[in-house]
């Protein structure tokens, strides 16, 4: 096939592109791209330009095009640009010199030979052609609304005339589309040839039916409008989705806006608004404009592409390859529709870049332009099909909100999200567990009975990035800085300095002046738990520890930091809540006054530190007012009486570790005083509580080996 990939696109379409991308100020060139292809279309079909093979015969040149960006994109205004400042000297004397003439030679023509045909007076046949030329109104170059009868009124006009084409451009596609699903399914017919079954209507004085002619007239489709609007994923989706599977994905060119790009991104403002002001873009306006009125011109009407044997063998094995590809890979019947008759949009775009270029000939360099252009819409309509599925669009929409939502709220934004009682629940169930492994946080409560929903995207740990504020002060001058991991001992030890997990507006150490936001748990431990206990417990996560001043051999007071997995933004309450899920999750007795969010502590100079290297430790199922809090607390409440230890590691034991979290278990209970036979039956105790519990002969050949071991037997 040929290579494309290397070939510039067609200059007159990149110089085009460039003035659009400078007066918009919006360098999204691939989506430009196709609305130049559109307007260069509505010309070579104006004109009547058509391709012709030996293997296809006659195909005229058009095309339909889809651009879809988001608001503020520049979409209506390059739109206005092409019609207004580039277009509008072909079309002026399209319109007002060269259709007239040529419709009147044509109808006489056509009244000429009905006439010796039916054996009729020419005079009066021709006589007839006029009036209906004339009833069906004065021709509109590009429309933005119609019906079928007002399309087929105007075709009748066209084919009386032999000249012009039915353009139109609809704005806004989400909220035309309903009124414009007549006029669009009329369209499906007029693609590939420009053909169109006439209505039988029924002739009377006040409503005549015209006479029935045979021919073509090339159609040319513009939709635009946004993304976000058009994709709602509700009946709007679905339409337009019908019409794409319908034919239209076979028919378009698609240009779809990057939802990411920033238009005035690295670019002062004098730099862009020199770009819009360009003597440049003046002159290439002048130049192109005056190009385009060229071609409005006797010579150039019915302009003949053709196309000879070695294209027209490329377009053969470009046709092959799509359809190959299509047949290989995974697409739905719609994708692979699109994909099998690229082939046939790229004869008629090579149509009209060698009917800009005054070529009587399609040559391979056309066929390449086209097909790069071609594959770029092809790549377009790919990320078009790509997009959320509703519940993730309702975990995005609440975690984007930035405020509390109602069901009403819900439904009212998101017109997939009214269904019934049922189906909005299980659509939120999914949307919460989709958020859950996708860092997007959904709280759910009830005030008087009315659930409200929030949410946010969580940002996981970065441990070059861990938030303190500290001061050498007791209540102000506290400092945000984001600390290493690696460094934070540094703090810890550092002689005389208070240091909190959270930042203070204005440096000010009380809880009204707290900046939400925090990714380090805080512990301390005040001779409760020993340390090796503690180190065991943690031996899989990173953490920091320190002994405190008041700690000694025989009493263990120290101070545990643990990274969190994830960065959290909790209010006094929520805080409060999240702090004791933890300290009632872990094994350890902690201090309750870890439960502020201005809580401070001292560093301490003396303090042995250690280190441990391992997993950050997983917040996520202690959220208050989350569906995963709320399965913690269900299971909490389900195992009853059991210890804390008991508890920790049952939840850490799965099929694949139970030998070993059992080990850990047994070993930590001879490390806590407690003697062998204890130690022995609680293990098997604990083994029962598991979902799937080792045999009694695994555990005595593994487990109580090691464990007699321990107490030296």
């Amino acid at each position: 096939m040929i290579n494309y990939k290397d070939v510039e696109h067609h200059p007159i379409v990149e110089e085009l592109t460039t003035l659009l991308c400078n007066k918009v100020k919006n360098t999204q060139r691939s989506f430009f791209r196709i609305e130049v292809a559109y307007f260069l279309a509505t010309m070579a079909a104006s004109m009547r330009a058509y391709t012709e093979s030996k293997d296809r015969g006659i195909i005229p040149i058009n095309v339909y095009a889809i651009l879809l960006n988001s608001s503020g994109s520049g979409k209506g205004f390059s739109i206005s640009i092409m019609e207004k400042e580039v277009l509008h000297k072909f079309r002026e004397r399209f319109i007002e010199d060269l259709m007239p003439r040529v419709a009147s030679a044509n109808i006489q023509n056509r009244g000429s030979a009905v006439a010796r045909t039916q054996g009729l007076d020419p005079e009066e046949v021709i006589t007839k052609f006029n009036n209906e030329y004339e009833r069906a109104g004065i021709y509109t170059y590009a429309f933005d609304s119609g019906t079928t009868p007002a399309v087929k009124q105007m075709r009748h006009k066209l084919l009386l005339a032999d000249i012009g084409a039915l353009n139109i451009q609809v704005d806004e596609i989400a909220s035309n589309l309903s009124s414009s699903l007549e006029v669009l399914t009329t369209y499906l017919e007029l693609y590939d040839q420009g053909y169109i079954k006439p209505k039988l209507t029924k002739n009377t004085k006040e409503n005549i039916r015209n006479t029935d002619l045979d021919g073509r007239t090339p159609a040319n489709m513009l939709l635009f409008g946004t993304p976000i609007k058009l994709f709602n994923g509700g009946v709007l989706e679905d339409t337009f989705l019908s019409l794409m599977d319908t034919g239209y994905a076979r028919r378009c060119l698609f240009a779809l806006g990057d939802p990411s790009y920033k238009r005035h991104s690295n670019t002062d403002a004098k730099t862009i608004y020199m770009q819009a002001i360009s003597g440049t873009n003046t002159a290439t306006i002048d130049k192109l404009s005056n190009y385009f009125e060229s071609l409005a011109v006797d010579t150039f009407y019915k302009h003949k592409v053709f196309i000879p044997d070695d294209v027209a063998i490329e377009i053969l094995d470009y046709q092959i390859t799509c359809e190959e590809l299509a047949a290989a890979s995974k697409l739905s019947e719609m994708e692979s529709t699109e994909l099998s008759h690229r082939y046939f949009k790229t004869i008629k775009l090579a149509g009209a870049l060698a009917f800009v270029d005054k070529a009587s000939e399609m040559t391979l360099v056309h066929l390449a332009q086209a097909i790069k252009l071609v594959e770029e819409s092809g790549e377009f309509f790919q990320q078009m099909l790509v997009r959320d599925k509703p519940y993730e669009r309702l975990a995005k929409h609440i975690a984007a909100a930035g405020t509390e939502l109602t069901q009403a709220d819900l439904i009212e934004a998101l017109p997939f999200y009214n269904k019934t009682n049922v189906a909005k629940q299980d659509m939120m169930n999914l949307a919460i567990a989709w958020g859950y492994k996708n860092n997007v946080l959904i709280k759910r409560s009830i005030t008087d009975g009315i659930e409200f929903y929030t949410g946010e995207s969580l940002e996981e740990t970065d441990t070059n990035k861990l938030i303190v504020s500290y001061s050498d002060q007791f209540g102000e001058g506290y400092e945000l800085e984001e600390a290493p991991l690696d460094k934070l001992d540094r703090l810890l030890l550092a002689p005389g300095m208070n240091w909190c997990n959270h930042a203070f507006v204005g440096g000010i150490r009380q809880e009204k002046a707290v900046i939400p936001g925090f990714n380090l748990l805080v512990l301390d431990i005040d001779g409760t738990t020993d340390l090796n206990t503690t180190k065991s417990v943690l031996a899989d996560y990173s953490y920091l520890i320190h002994t405190t001043k008041s700690h000694t051999d025989d009493v263990h007071r120290f101070r545990v930091v643990l990274p969190m997995s994830h960065v959290l933004k909790l209010d006094k309450d929520d805080y409060k809540s999240f702090m004791e899920g933890i300290c009632s999750y872990l094994p350890l007795s902690t201090d309750t006054q870890a439960y502020q969010r201005s809580r401070k502590w001292n560093s301490y100079s003396k303090a042995t530190l250690y280190r441990n290297t391992g997993e950050l430790f997983d917040v996520l199922p202690f959220i208050p007012k989350t569906k995963q809090n709320e399965k913690y607390l269900s299971h909490v409440k389900s195992i009853g009486s059991m210890s804390s230890l008991e508890n920790w590691f049952i939840n850490k034991i799965n099929a694949g570790n139970r030998n070993n979290n059992l080990l850990k278990y047994a070993l930590l209970l001879a490390d806590n005083g407690n003697d062998l036979t204890t130690a022995i039956s609680k293990v098997r105790e604990l083994n029962t509580k598991i979902q799937y519990p080792l045999d009694n002969e695994e555990i005595n050949k593994t487990i109580l080996v090691t464990l007699r071991r321990r107490y030296g037997e």
